[in-house]
């Protein structure tokens, strides 16, 4: 029985923060972006050679606003100048979400990672609230 209550729990527990990292790493906008994605020609306004091996920051305009994002542009990076360029894949449904590279890959590198953190913390959740439980019980009888 013990065992069935950890294991619910510890699932339980997975599924919530996989929901929250959903969330907050906007996944479903990234699945719409694979499936429906648009493009659209940006430009590059900064570089940031410090910000995981070299960064650009791009704008782009969709309709009447204009949005930016952050991206790796990979070898090109060296070369590439402020005001260059860049081709950009965003969500429709939401232009705030955009890349550069590959959506499908960082789709895919974004479930993966959450899911290994979704779990990792479902059992450690599990863990803790065992821990409080047994010392509850310890302490209360």
């Amino acid at each position: 029985m013990r065992v069935a209550i950890i294991s619910v729990l510890t699932v339980g527990l997975s599924a919530i923060f996989f929901g929250l990292l959903c969330k907050a790493l906007e996944i479903p906008s990234r699945y719409r972006m694979v499936k429906y994605g648009a493009r659209a020609d940006g430009w590059i306004t900064a570089k940031e050679p410090h910000e995981h091996g070299g960064l650009v920051v791009y704008s782009f305009k969709v309709d009447y606003g204009t949005y930016r994002g952050e991206g790796g542009i990979g070898d090109n990076f060296e070369t590439a100048k402020v005001g260059d360029r860049v081709s950009v894949i965003y969500d429709p449904a939401n232009p705030t979400v955009s890349t550069l590279g590959k959506p499908k890959e960082q789709l895919w590198q974004t479930v993966a990672m959450s899911i290994f953190v979704a779990l990792l913390c479902g059992i450690l959740g599990t863990a803790f609230l065992t821990f409080v439980w047994y010392h509850w019980r310890r302490t209360r009888g």
